[in-house]
């Protein structure tokens, strides 16, 4: 079997742009849903607990799969080959575990909607859930502007082009 060849991209945004572009869109639609279990009520809530679900699913794979890559390839990489990042890659890494704390709490107040049976406790429940929510939303935002603005163009102006080419190779395979 042949092995499947990835395009090797252009610069060090469009490595990663696609799970930022995806997660950004996924963040959009957990704004909606938020809103949606505060005004729409009891009626939508199944439809807003299932939607709340699957992007419970894509943060703790798809966006966990990504923070793993950059944990264990690109940051050691970067702090080897641009020790000027490390104070960066410190705030990036903390955010990291940030995110990984807020989405327990998420996960916890979801599981929590969907057992409550009584109004004040899912109101409870729900505001606990937008908090976190919301909390999620602006940390992810920033996140990726800080590794947008900061990192990808250090990588592409200060890494050597053999640098850059196993800086991809590593982050590809």
């Amino acid at each position: 079997m042949a092995a499947q060849h990835r395009p090797i991209p252009k610069n060090a945004e469009a490595l990663f742009d696609g799970c930022h572009e995806e997660t950004l869109q996924k963040l959009e639609l957990l704004e909606k849903i938020l809103a949606d279990f505060r005004y729409e009520g009891k009626t939508s809530r199944g439809k807003n607990l299932k939607g709340a679900l699957a992007l419970l699913d894509y943060f703790n794979c798809r966006l966990m799969d990504h923070f793993k890559m950059e944990d264990k390839i690109l940051f050691p990489f970067l702090i080897v080959h641009l020790p000027k990042l490390e104070s960066v890659i410190g705030l990036l890494r903390s955010e990291h575990q940030d995110f990984r704390n807020c989405l327990r709490n998420f996960s916890k107040s979801l599981k929590n909607i969907s057992r409550e049976k009584t109004g004040n406790h899912q109101i409870r429940e729900i505001e606990k859930l937008n908090e976190h929510g919301t909390y999620l939303i602006y940390l992810l935002r920033n996140h990726f502007q800080v590794e947008s603005e900061c990192l990808y163009q250090a990588i592409d102006r200060d890494l050597h082009l053999e640098e850059r080419k196993e800086l991809i190779k590593r982050c590809l395979s």
